[in-house]
């Protein structure tokens, strides 16, 4: 009797399942194409998606593909260059004899780390690395700082 060295069908499901809980696209957020459609091509009543369900789903299929394959990795590319730049090339505790030393192990482990950063960032979902950073606050120009300070400079009333 020959023994099969293929794995148990069960355990590739619980492999899949594992990997699936924790899925980028199952974050609403990261579905650029298919969030697109949803918003600007979704017919608001009832009949209306029954009619366009023949064109509207390969279009969502399409745009899901592209979403998993093209928009999501290439929107992570920059997460991954900031993960890779902490882990790599963050020398700040480091003398400069260590920095010099560290320079060309950090040059050749940079590619595999960032290879491997983005590809888990593109199929899993962990937070941005690269945070929005939201306009200053810009104070109106006529708008007084300090309006309990006193003016530096004593009018010719006060001298009297």
């Amino acid at each position: 009797m020959q023994r099969s060295r293929a794995l148990n069908p069960f355990a590739w499901l619980l492999v899949v399942s594992a990997c699936a809980t924790s899925c980028a696209l199952d974050n609403g957020d990261r579905r650029r194409a298919l969030n697109y459609l949803d918003a600007n091509w979704m017919p608001s009543t009832t009949t209306g998606r029954w009619l366009a369900a023949p064109v509207a789903l390969p279009v969502g299929i399409v745009a899901g593909a592209t979403d998993a394959i093209v928009l999501h990795p290439l929107s992570q590319i920059d997460d991954a260059w900031v993960d890779t730049v902490d882990v790599v090339w963050d020398f700040d505790d480091n003398t400069d004899f260590r920095t010099v030393l560290l320079v060309p192990l950090a040059a050749v482990a940079t590619p595999v780390v960032f290879g491997v950063t983005w590809v888990f960032r593109a199929v899993f979902d962990f937070d941005d690395s690269v945070r929005e950073t939201e306009p200053a606050e810009v104070a109106e120009p006529d708008a007084d700082p300090k309006p309990d300070a006193k003016p530096a400079v004593k009018s010719a009333e006060e001298n009297k």
